[in-house]
């Protein structure tokens, strides 16, 4: 009997285990992530990884994303490198020399970084991990505590707006933190429409397109945006402002 040709065994390999979700939600310098790998947040409510929504399985566009584990289809609530896609199933994510989140391209071309601009801890002292808010925080080793995060999603948002987000203002950073949607269901980038708090005045919400208004909740009164009308029966979320930002949404 002819004896299955070695190529084809791990061609059938791969089709049965495409993508291999690792006993961990944390990346170091010398445990990256590749194209058939994913971390799992603790309590299995998040997974981070590469996508490639490509229907044609060209697969010549990665992103590293963040999505609900347990709903399908895969619903993305966070893109990393939404402009500046991976175009090999080479790609990488790793905690770079410099200490920072680093997603290499082939051959070892950075294509998107976290940014971060202070390298008083060495890198093989920091650890990326996604939680199970949906957050990806990088942070010291051995220090879970949230005011020592160095970087997070949580302030660098997308298109999507989560329980412990903050949207608006940055008091502290000069930032001001806003949605901008997708430019297609088949394309992460960024399109141009924008969910963005005004915060000339009283405090307001716009959603824009081609910087032109199309939707405008109404000052912020002290209770709700005077726009927007009461709403009723059961209540999902749970505005708030706070010191260093404007808004922040609650569950």
């Amino acid at each position: 009997m002819r004896k299955p040709h070695f190529h084809t065994t791990i061609f059938m390999f791969l089709l049965l285990f495409p993508v291999l979700s690792l006993a961990t939600d944390t990346i170091t310098p010398t445990t990256p992530i590749t194209v058939n790998q994913t971390l799992v947040s603790n309590q299995q409510v998040f997974e981070l990884g590469f996508f490639s929504l490509d229907n044609n399985n060209n697969n010549n566009n990665w992103y590293i994303g963040i999505w609900y584990k347990q709903i399908e289809p895969k619903t993305y609530v966070w893109v990393a490198n939404r402009g500046n896609p991976v175009n090999s199933s080479s790609g990488k994510l790793t905690i770079g020399g410099n200490g920072n989140i680093i997603l290499f391209n082939q051959p070892e071309t950075a294509v998107w970084t976290s940014n971060d601009s202070n390298h008083s801890v060495r890198a093989v002292k920091r650890v990326a991990q996604l939680l199970d808010s949906g957050n990806f925080v990088l942070r010291p080793k051995g220090d879970e505590r949230p005011e020592s995060y160095i970087w997070e999603s949580f302030k660098n948002l997308t298109d999507t707006l989560l329980p412990g987000m903050r949207l608006g203002w940055d008091r502290k950073t000069g930032v001001n933190r806003f949605l901008r949607s997708w430019k297609s269901g088949m394309d992460p980038g960024s399109s141009s429409y924008t969910f963005k708090m005004n915060v000339d005045g009283f405090p307001e919400i716009f959603l824009s397109a081609w910087v032109k208004p199309v939707f405008r909740s109404g000052p912020w009164n002290g209770r709700r945006f005077s726009g927007v009308p009461t709403s009723r029966g059961v209540r999902l979320m749970e505005l708030w402002f706070v010191n260093n930002y404007v808004l922040r949404i609650e569950i």
